[in-house]
């Protein structure tokens, strides 16, 4: 299987990568760092040092080596404890055509 085979029925196949992202809720003044555990051109998730709440709006910078960062705005789909963080996933809304084709150049390219 090849890094891009889709499954759950998923727009696009989420890839297993580590890349920087910050994060803030849509009324904070004030940013959260943390890594993705996986990510797709419509989505991703990232661990968290707390809980996220559900349905939450959420401004990202993700850190795409050597493309530079990209903003993103999503939604908290869900939201899990594990062990002494959370794992959250994030929807991307309004994501342009230029911010996706970024994406997904980045996860093609051999980790």
């Amino acid at each position: 299987m090849g890094i891009f085979s889709k499954k759950d029925n998923r727009e696009f196949a989420r890839v297993d990568r580590e890349y920087m992202v910050s994060y803030a809720p849509k009324k904070s003044s004030s940013s959260n760092n943390s890594l993705t555990k996986n990510i797709s051109a419509n989505g991703v998730l990232i661990e968290a040092k707390e809980p996220l709440p559900l349905n939450s709006i959420l401004y990202l910078t993700l850190n795409l080596p050597r493309y530079g960062e990209v903003i993103l705005e999503g939604q908290v789909v869900w939201c899990k404890k594990q062990e002494d963080k959370y794992h959250a996933g994030i929807g991307f809304f309004n994501i342009d055509k230029e911010n996706q084709d970024l994406i997904l150049k980045a996860l093609s390219e051999k980790h």
